[in-house]
């Protein structure tokens, strides 16, 4: 079975961290697998709860000394699996906040297995939804949803934003040779430029069904729909800037094997 790395961004998530990490833990029983906190800056036990948890699975906390948001979180816990991680991984991300599932995993893998680049654990498909998000939030997805839909137009996906994906590390590699930075975005915007650019790779993006369940985290949400609203324009833009000024990617065969 394809080897997993789960990387996993948190700012102050000490209370949805451990039932998270536990659930992961029984998702991946059997396989071979690292889990990877990026620590962004904490201010209250992220960190130590995450530690205690390596007692019981195979997992590193990298801390940021101060509070980036999620694209410097992402940046930074990138950058480790680029360095520590082999090319036979698959790459997944999510949430630190609890709302989604690890038991999708395995499917997003198998996804991977057959052919594909990118999987996205979508909320947009069949047999995906969401349970107990705000109305504002719910109207930010889907408003990212048409917009980037309409301007990016990336085949096989319909959820932009979401944080809960699969990628192969050869896709990663790939991306971050062609794109310095590989990522631009301080916030949440992070993930449609993140797609953006693995588009440009030419990489085969699928999804699979995701039920958000936001009626499980237990703290607030970090996201400001203004400023986030802007940041999506600002690194929509950069985003097909650098897009325009690099040179063609290698093709799907050369980054396949890693």
């Amino acid at each position: 079975m394809t080897p997993i790395v789960l990387m996993l961004p948190a700012y102050n998530e000490e209370k949805a961290l451990p039932p998270l990490l536990e659930r992961a833990r029984r998702a991946l029983a059997g396989r071979t697998y690292r889990v990877v906190v990026v620590d962004d800056g904490s201010d209250d036990e992220t960190a130590r709860v995450a530690a205690e948890c390596a007692r019981v699975m195979p997992l590193t906390v990298v801390r940021r000394a101060r509070n980036g948001g999620l694209g410097a979180a992402m940046a930074t816990g990138l950058e480790y699996v680029r360095s520590n991680v082999g090319p036979d991984f698959a790459l997944m991300t999510m949430d630190g906040d609890n709302t989604q599932d690890p038991a999708v995993i395995p499917a997003m893998v198998e996804r991977l297995d057959r052919g594909a680049d990118l999987v996205v654990a979508s909320r947009f498909v069949a047999g995906g939804a969401m349970v107990g998000v705000p109305w504002e939030r719910r109207l930010l997805s889907g408003g990212a949803r048409l917009l980037f839909g309409r301007l990016l137009g990336v085949q096989g996906v319909s959820d932009y934003t979401c944080g809960y994906r699969a990628y192969r590390m050869g896709l990663v590699q790939s991306m971050a040779r062609r794109f310095r930075p590989l990522v631009r975005a301080r916030g949440f915007a992070v993930m449609a430029e993140l797609l953006a650019k693995a588009a440009a790779e030419g990489a085969r993006c699928e999804e699979v069904p995701l039920v958000l369940r936001y009626d499980l985290k237990p703290g607030r949400s970090k996201l400001r729909v203004l400023p986030t609203l802007a940041e999506y324009a600002r690194v929509l833009l950069l985003a097909r800037v650098d897009v325009i000024r690099t040179a063609p990617g290698r093709s799907r065969a050369e980054y396949a094997s890693g």
